[in-house]
């Protein structure tokens, strides 16, 4: 019997108050679950230890740092960010495919326990690759440029939404 998966430790949430670090953050955290993703999917996690730890990654944890990037970081960096940058180009680099988390996650949802899950290391494939390249360009691209591009009133708001949108006061305590 084999040890239960190791669920990468959640970002701190006082990291919240300085956003670009936070999402840094959770993209190395989202790095370390797309390991959990295909240890599971070639059978070196045992599917059923790591199945609710990637649910609740791909129906909970992704879907509020998409809405972090694509409700509220993007449309600032298109509002502060000059032609020269490029930001369309880079906004589009940054997509991932529509519908890749929530197929996945109905599979695994879907799936009999021990039972080996059909295709299941294809559509981890398929969902890790671009994000892992979504990952490469926000570090490496969008994030050092928004550090140069947007204001702390900016960065102000964007702490306040990304609170709020985890059920967080709007201020941090203290």
């Amino acid at each position: 019997m084999s040890a239960p998966p190791i669920r990468p430790a959640p970002v701190p949430p006082e990291l919240l108050d300085q956003p670009l670090d936070f999402l840094l953050a959770e993209h190395q955290r989202q790095k370390e679950m797309c390991g959990l993703l295909e240890a599971a999917a070639s059978g070196q996690e045992t599917a059923d230890a790591a199945t609710a730890i990637l649910l609740d990654f791909l129906e909970r944890e992704l879907p509020l740092h998409r809405a972090d990037e694509e409700d509220d970081l993007y449309g600032l960096m298109r509002r502060r960010c000059q032609p020269e940058d490029g930001i369309e180009a880079l906004l589009d680099r940054l997509a991932m495919p529509a519908g890749l988390e929530e197929a996945l996650a109905a599979t695994l949802s879907g799936r009999r326990a021990d039972a080996p899950i059909a295709g299941l290391a294809m559509q981890v494939t398929l969902f890790v690759t671009p994000l892992r390249l979504h990952f490469a360009y926000a570090n490496a691209i969008l994030i050092p440029l928004g550090r140069r591009r947007l204001r702390r009133s900016d960065l102000a708001g964007l702490a306040r939404r990304m609170r709020e949108r985890r059920g967080m006061p709007p201020e941090p305590a203290g």
